[in-house]
């Protein structure tokens, strides 16, 4: 790897020959692209493609809000890098081929972050019909942490791991309503589902923990 100075390429990110340009934590940096092997892979580093594979898939989509209120110094490890170290350590289940994820244990947000506000508490998710969802939670009063506020916003995050996709409600509610009602799209009535919700302070600066809400199926 080299670190390219300012103005040799400006703000160019990709591919130069046989270098690859991209910004990396404010600097321009190069890399040569790698040789393809002919070594059949080991099953070893086909166990660990494996777990890293279903890991990355699951945080690429959500990797906006791993981010958020992430404490670093530039030299310690990305918010991502954290996320991905933490599933693989602690949320892979089964043997290989047959790798899962426990969801549970797979934090949206949380991971290191600075002035940390308070989450939901007594969370609950209970299926209505037509596909609606309602969550409940109760709200600390004094907050533990004297920066939280009822104004703080709470995101709605919900994965069908049949389709691979998320639904997702950004800054849904506040944290004074204790309570949203939201109706996810028809194609994923009956599948089963996983939840999670966290808050954001108003100007976006403080993050809560995410609050695991637990496995459902949306009932017609």
């Amino acid at each position: 790897m080299s670190i390219i100075k300012r103005g040799q390429v400006g703000d160019f990110n990709g591919k130069i020959g046989q270098v690859v340009i991209s910004q990396w934590r404010g600097l321009t940096v190069g890399k040569s692209t790698p040789k393809a092997s002919t070594k059949e892979p080991t099953l070893k580093q086909l166990n660990q493609r494996s777990k890293f594979g279903l890991v990355t898939m699951f945080y690429g989509n959500v990797s906006e809000f791993i981010s958020i209120g992430h404490e670093s110094d530039n030299t310690g490890p990305t918010a991502i890098n954290l996320a991905v170290r933490n599933g693989l350590k602690n949320a892979i289940i089964g043997v290989y081929p047959n790798y899962a994820l426990d969801y549970s244990k797979l934090p949206i947000t949380g991971l290191k972050v600075k002035n940390e506000i308070d989450g939901g508490y007594q969370t609950s998710l209970v299926p209505l019909a037509q596909g609606e969802l309602e969550i409940s939670w109760t709200m600390e009063n004094p907050p533990l942490n004297p920066i939280s506020k009822p104004t703080d916003l709470a995101t709605f995050v919900f994965y069908s791991p049949v389709k691979e996709k998320f639904v997702i409600a950004r800054g849904a509610a506040t944290r004074a309503m204790l309570k949203y009602t939201i109706q996810l799209p028809r194609p994923y009535i009956g599948d089963t589902m996983y939840g999670w919700m966290f808050f954001l302070s108003e100007d976006k600066t403080y993050v809560s923990t995410s609050d695991h809400l637990g496995t459902f199926k949306p009932i017609a």
